[in-house]
C-alpha cells in the first residue's frame, strides 16, 4: 500500500509540474515580446546607447519608440517630405528648444544650412524667433558644397560647449559605405563631446508592393476581382499609391507594364471551390512613378505571386530606410534601418 500511495503522489506531484511547466511555456508565449525588448534594451546597454541621458518628448507613442525619449550626445536623422521644407525644420526647431532647455544658456548652436537655392531656402531669422528660438544663438557655417559640408560634421560635433548641431544635406550623390562610414564617425564625435546632432535630409526613392496569389484562395465570389474595371492594380493601388503622394507629394509621370498571366482561374474557396472563372484584366502591374520633388517609386501590385519576403511600402533616405505600415491595414509600426547591418 505504501508503494501505490508512493506512486500515486509521484503521479500528482509529475501532473502538478507538468502543469506548472506548461503555464511557464504559456507565460514566456505571451511576454515573448516583452522578453525581445527586454534583450534588445540590455544590447543597446551593452553597446552604451542607453548611457546618454533622453529628452522625453511628450508624445507617448515617441517617448515609447525612442526608450523613454530623444537621447542627448548622439546624432539623429530627420526626414521630411519633398516640397514641405519648411515643417522640417520647424520640426527640428521644436526639438532645439526642448534641447536648449537642458543646456547652458550661452551655449550656441552650429546650423549647416542646405545651399540657399535648395529646396529649403535660406534661414529667417523672425522666422525663428516666432518658432521661440533665439537667432542670437545660432552660429552658422554656409557651405555651397554639401560634400564640404558632411566633411565638416565630425570635427564640429567633436567641439565641446555646443547646445547641438544642425546640418542639412541635400543633392549628395555617394555609396553606402560613404555614408556608413560618415554615420559612424558622426555618431563618435557626438558621444565623445555629449554634443546631440540633427542631420536634416530628404527622401530619394520609394517601393510599393502588393503581391499575393490572389483572392480565389479566400474570398466566396473572387470573379468581381479579374472583370474589366478590377484587377490588383485597382483593387489595391489606391490605398498604396494615396500613402506614396501623401509622404513624397505629387507625382508628375507614371509609366507601366503589365501582363495577364492565366487566362482561366480555379476558384478555391467555398462553396465554389473547384469552379474556373475568367479572367479579362491584367494580374500583375508593375509601375514607376516620377514624383515632382526628385524621389522615383516602384509599385508592384500582383495577384500571381505565391509567396514573398518583401516589406508592404518602403521609403528610402540619403541616410537610411523607412518601412511604413501596410497602406490596407491603416495601422502599425513605423521601422528605421539606416544600414544592411541592422536587424
Amino acid at each position: 500500500m505504501a508503494h501505490v500511495a508512493g506512486s500515486s503522489a509521484l503521479a500528482d506531484a509529475g501532473c502538478i509540474i507538468s502543469e506548472i511547466y506548461k503555464q511557464k511555456q504559456n507565460d514566456i508565449d505571451f511576454s515573448r515580446h516583452g522578453r525581445f525588448d527586454m534583450l534588445r534594451r540590455e544590447v543597446a546597454a551593452i553597446d552604451g546607447r542607453l548611457a546618454s541621458a533622453r529628452l522625453p518628448l511628450g508624445v507617448e507613442s515617441l517617448d515609447s519608440a525612442l526608450a523613454g525619449g530623444l537621447a542627448l550626445g548622439r546624432v539623429h536623422m530627420l526626414c521630411g517630405r519633398p516640397g514641405h521644407d519648411g515643417a522640417l525644420t520647424g520640426f527640428a526647431v521644436a526639438l532645439l528648444r526642448r534641447i536648449l532647455a537642458q543646456t547652458d544658456e550661452a551655449a550656441p548652436v552650429v546650423w549647416c544650412p542646405a545651399a540657399a537655392g535648395g529646396g529649403s531656402g535660406m534661414l529667417y531669422a523672425a522666422g525663428l524667433a516666432a518658432l521661440g528660438l533665439d537667432p542670437g544663438r545660432l552660429l552658422i557655417v554656409d557651405s555651397p558644397s554639401p560634400g564640404a559640408r558632411l566633411a565638416a560634421l565630425e570635427d564640429i560635433l567633436r567641439t565641446e560647449g555646443l547646445a547641438a548641431v544642425i546640418v542639412e544635406y541635400d543633392r549628395v550623390s555617394q555609396t553606402s559605405d560613404y555614408w556608413m562610414r560618415l554615420a559612424r564617425r558622426a555618431q563618435l564625435a557626438a558621444e565623445a563631446s555629449g554634443v546631440t546632432g540633427l542631420l536634416l535630409g530628404w527622401p530619394v526613392a520609394a517601393s510599393g508592393l502588393m503581391m499575393s496569389p490572389g483572392p480565389e484562395g479566400w474570398h466566396p465570389g473572387p470573379e468581381i476581382f479579374y472583370q474589366r474595371g478590377a484587377g490588383p492594380l485597382f483593387d489595391m493601388g489606391p490605398y498604396y499609391l494615396t500613402a506614396l503622394v501623401m509622404l513624397l507629394g505629387p507625382a508628375r509621370r507614371v509609366t507601366s507594364s503589365a501582363r495577364v498571366t492565366h487566362a482561366r482561374r480555379e476558384i478555391r474557396s467555398k462553396p465554389r471551390a473547384g469552379e474556373w472563372m475568367d479572367v479579362e484584366v491584367p494580374t500583375h502591374v508593375a509601375s514607376v512613378i516620377d514624383f515632382e520633388a526628385g524621389p522615383v517609386a516602384s509599385l508592384v501590385t500582383s495577384f500571381d505571386v505565391q509567396a514573398s519576403r518583401c516589406r508592404n511600402l518602403e521609403i528610402y533616405g540619403t541616410e537610411g530606410t523607412h518601412a511604413v505600415p501596410d497602406p490596407n491595414t491603416f495601422g502599425g509600426p513605423v521601422q528605421i534601418r539606416r544600414s544592411y547591418r541592422d536587424s
